[in-house]
This record gives structure tokens, C-alpha cells and sequence, in this order.
């Protein structure tokens, strides 16, 4: 039931990012960081490893080595890819195909969740080595990981908004330039706040999980929008795109 009724794109977009040579380059790249890493970190702290807490700095490399793919790579593949579709004249074979515009976002968008689901798998052990030596709590692990996912998601659903928008070659490279400065600056600024504030000697009380929990409510409606505005470019200016925009436009503000 579930395998005939799954979006195509999904598995089409998993498939090509998976087989891609940028995938493996990126994925192999970021695993020998990570052992590369554990090694120099481990071999520098011996022998007060053993008997003083270290998992915060060992687990601010690991954030380092985390945030390039999750908040620069998956954005940025999100874009070329949605942008490739417009030079292959994808879309427009839309009126003879059973699928929507809005599946071929959201197919995009599954994509880029699946690689940011697999960058963390990889990583898991590592951090998991972090809480165990100790120096770093559960809660703030989980509270730097979780905003970092929010970021990249909310970046990747931006990318192909550019992505959509710009149909002509002089604009995808003009959105090129300006998304890549912008995933920088967005990484650099996040990776100055973490490492700065709970990965030193900081901590998440209560009220940074409540003002989180609200900011990450605003983000999903806004990354629904972003999603749809997504869609409505791509697709036929005669179909009925505005009402679907403006009730995620009220919901937004509502909230």
C-alpha cells in the first residue's frame, strides 16, 4: 500500500542523490573529518581525558564538521537541482504526466531530509562518544542537532524557492551567488552562537525550549508557505495557486 501510493519524485530524487559523485564526495568527506577528528581530539586531551570532562570540546568539532553539509551542501544541491529541472524542461511535461507541481517540491524537499537524516546516522556514534566522556548535557545536544535540522530545512525549502523562481540562465546565476553567500553567513553566524554560548560552559534551561518550541512553529508554517510559493511558480499561471497561499499567509500570522 505504501509503495504504490509514495510520491515517484521521492524516490527518483533519493535514488539520483544518493548515486551522485557531489553525494559521495560530500558523505566521504564528511566521515573522514569525523575519524580524523576523534583522533587528534583524543590523542591532544590523553590523560586528562580520563579524569576530566571533555565532551563539549570534542563535540564542537563535530558541530563544525555537521553544520557544512546540513546549512551549506543539502540548500545548495536543493537549488541546482530544481534549477536543472527548468534547463530540462521538466515542468512542462507536467500537462501530460499525472503529477503536480506540488509533488515535485515536496519530492525535492523529501530528498533533502533523507540526506540530512543520513548526515546525523553518520555522526550519531560520534556524538553519542561526547555525552559519554562527559562535560555536555543530553538536553543540549539535542538542543543545538534540533536547530541545526530546523535551519538546514528551512534553507533547503528557500533553495528551491530560488530555484523555481529563476527561469532564465542570467537569474539562476545571479540566486546561485546570492543563496551560496547567504548559506555561509547563515552557517558562520549559527557555528559563532553555538560554540560561543551551550557547547561553553552554557546550558538550556526551560525557557530556551519554550521560546524555541515557538520560533520552530513559526518556521514550519513559514517553510509551508516557502513550499507552495515553490510550487505556484513552477505550475500554470492559470491554476488556482493564491488561496492555498493566503491561508498559509493567515496561519503564519496567526501564529
Amino acid at each position: 500500500w505504501a509503495s504504490e501510493r509514495i510520491n515517484p519524485i521521492v524516490v527518483k530524487e533519493i535514488r539520483q542523490s544518493l548515486k551522485s559523485k557531489q553525494f559521495t564526495v560530500s558523505f566521504g568527506l564528511t566521515l573522514i573529518a569525523a575519524v580524523g577528528w576523534t583522533l587528534v581530539a583524543i590523542s591532544l586531551m590523553v590523560p586528562r581525558i580520563f579524569y576530566m570532562p571533555a565532551g563539549g570540546q570534542l563535540l564542537s568539532g563535530y558541530f563544525c564538521i555537521l553544520v557544512a553539509p546540513l546549512m551549506v551542501i543539502i540548500p545548495l544541491v536543493a537549488f541546482l537541482s530544481i534549477t536543472a529541472e527548468t534547463e530540462d524542461g521538466t515542468f512542462e511535461l507536467l500537462s501530460i504526466s499525472a503529477l503536480s507541481s506540488l509533488q515535485i517540491v515536496y519530492g525535492k524537499m523529501a530528498s533533502g531530509c533523507v540526506q540530512i537524516l543520513l548526515y546525523l546516522s553518520a555522526l550519531a556514534p560520534c556524538i553519542v562518544l561526547t555525552y559519554l566522556l562527559r562535560g555536555v548535557g543530553l538536553t543540549t545536544i539535542l538542543f543545538c542537532l534540533g536547530w541545526t535540522v530546523a535551519f538546514s530545512i528551512g534553507e533547503t525549502a528557500v533553495g528551491i524557492l530560488l530555484g523555481a523562481i529563476a527561469r532564465t540562465r542570467m537569474l539562476q546565476v545571479i540566486a546561485a551567488v546570492v543563496l551560496l553567500g547567504a548559506l555561509f553567513t547563515a552557517a558562520g553566524t549559527w557555528l559563532g552562537v553555538v560554540l560561543s554560548g551551550p557547547l561553553i560552559g552554557g546550558s538550556v534551561g526551560t525557557e530556551e525550549a519554550v521560546v524555541s518550541l515557538g520560533i520552530v512553529s513559526v518556521l514550519a508554517v513559514a517553510v509551508s508557505l516557502v513550499l507552495r510559493a515553490s510550487a505556484a511558480a513552477i505550475d500554470f499561471p492559470s491554476e488556482n495557486h493564491s488561496t492555498p497561499l493566503r491561508w498559509r499567509l493567515l496561519w503564519l500570522i496567526m501564529i
